[in-house]
């Protein structure tokens, strides 16, 4: 519901409220399995492990989640003219997003409907399932069957895509404040803050939670061992599908914009923000990379780009005193342009071996001392060789997640200019033929991708791609 008020002359505002319940999704077949360790023993399958239940048990939801109905989202808007050329808006609203409905595939594709087996060491590819000692289960245990209350459970089961139990949508606090100046008929300028704070974020958008990771005990672990070590050795990885995630925004603006008028407009804006949350960095293999530390993560997020700079405009060419068909060649050309200028992105460093023996594989290298940062201004083929000062980082040491912070090195920059030139060329009243000419990267800018930052990886450090060089595109449009 909402309702807009106008308190004065020159302050009005809007409220409003939404309601957001999340019901989860049910499964046509029951497919549904939840993952509660300790003594909990399954009613419908029998021979699975404690602590797994699935659709229709005593203490599993029927959706893998728990109802989460009490998702109220409140709205306010103000806005007050100062004065006829100047006017401050603001606003904050609470808001709700639900999963989408893949998010729940992963309960599918675990024993007994879709068994999972984790392979470590030496596979026999011509027959695989000769490693474990099991008959092959193909088609037998998969997808169109449904198994029977006796079905066998191949252990150590794994799991991946099962629910957090109490999961929660996802909330989204915005807020902002907007002062707006009129500068001319045509000229307006804007700046603004905004900022937003998210709380029960998901952890599928950069991998599943691990619920069941290897402990490391000194003097005696090895990869080896993984399995035994494992918080519950009757299950391989436990990928969980949670909503323990946070993160936090804040940015500046500043906003010049030109209306149209005598053919020409104009856009420009420049942004200094600054994003951070607790996922872990790109590149990682989990939700987490220290799964007994959440705090191990929080830093930069992988999305921050602290300055942003965008310039766009239109406008006509003046034609020239020509007539005939030099006029109708050569006047009634537009142009158009568009400048993107930002930092580079986020990057962390990992150490490429997983020293920590949790199983995870997501381990960072260890911060020796030094200067992480190389002078940006060298000649391209110095960049692409060692982009970072490899030399500051090195393996992490055995039983630790590593010293180095999350994200705590920025890629290359990007600058890009595209153009274009147009002109419709009319046939009749009803019907013309609008020629483009249309440049990317107009100045052939190299635009460089990210450096290695695996130090297992003989590319460490190295740049291996850049962006788009220019390229241009001609076109020819039909309209009638």
């Amino acid at each position: 519901m909402q309702d807009n008020i106008r308190i004065s002359p020159k302050l009005k505002g809007e409220v409003g409220l939404r309601w957001d319940p999340y019901y989860p999704y049910h499964e046509a077949r029951d497919r549904i399995v939840c993952y509660l360790p300790g003594s909990a023993k399954s009613v419908r399958f029998p021979n699975a492990p404690l602590g797994m239940l699935f659709g229709s048990d005593p203490g599993c939801p029927s959706g893998g989640s728990l109802n989460n109905a009490l998702n109220f989202a409140p709205r306010l808007g103000l806005s007050y003219q100062v004065d006829q050329k100047t006017v401050v808006r603001g606003g904050a609203g609470l808001y709700f997003t639900p999963p989408e409905n893949h998010e729940s595939n992963g309960m599918v594709d675990t024993a007994p409907f879709s068994p999972l087996f984790n392979y470590a060491g030496n596979v026999n590819f011509a027959n695989p399932y000769s490693s474990i000692g099991i008959p092959n289960p193909f088609p037998a245990q998969y997808a169109t069957v449904s198994p029977t209350s006796s079905a066998l459970f191949t252990l150590p089961v794994s799991i991946y895509g099962t629910f957090q139990h109490n999961w929660h949508m996802p909330e989204l606090a915005t807020w902002n404040l907007n002062v707006e100046r009129q500068l001319g008929p045509t000229w307006v300028a804007r700046i603004s803050y905004s900022g937003n704070k998210g709380t029960f974020q998901n952890s599928g958008v950069l991998g599943f939670d691990e619920q069941n990771p290897a402990v490391y005990i000194p003097g005696s672990s090895t990869t080896a061992n993984t399995q035994q070590r494992r918080l519950n050795p009757q299950f391989g990885a436990v990928g969980l599908f949670a909503s323990n995630n946070n993160s936090h925004y804040e940015g500046f603006r500043v906003n010049i914009e030109k209306r149209l008028s005598h053919g020409f407009s104009f856009l420009a804006n420049y942004s200094h923000s600054r994003m951070q949350d607790d996922y872990a960095p790109s590149g990682s293999s989990k939700g987490q990379s220290d799964p007994f530390n959440r705090h191990f993560d929080y830093g930069i997020s992988n999305d921050d780009i602290p300055n942003v700079f965008n310039l766009s405009g239109t406008g006509v060419i003046p034609s020239a005193p020509l007539h005939g068909l030099a006029g109708k060649l050569l006047n009634g050309w537009g142009v158009t342009g568009l400048v993107n200028w930002r930092s580079g992105y986020t990057y962390s460093i990992f150490s490429g071996v997983d020293n920590s023996l949790s199983g995870i594989g997501s381990d960072r290298a260890d911060y020796v001392g030094g200067n992480t940062k190389l002078d940006s201004g060298r000649p391209h083929g110095q960049l692409v060789q060692e982009y970072f000062n490899v030399s500051a980082f090195t393996r992490n040491a055995i039983g630790t997640f590593g010293n180095s912070g999350k994200n705590i090195l920025r890629g290359p920059r990007y600058f890009d200019t595209d153009t274009g030139l147009l002109k419709n060329f009319s046939i009749v009243e009803s019907k013309s033929i609008q020629f483009r000419a249309e440049f990317f990267n107009v100045f052939n800018n190299v635009n460089f991708g990210q450096p290695g930052n695996n130090l297992g990886s003989t590319s460490v450090g190295k740049i291996t791609a850049a962006n788009d060089p220019r390229i241009l595109q001609l076109a020819l449009k039909f309209n009638f």
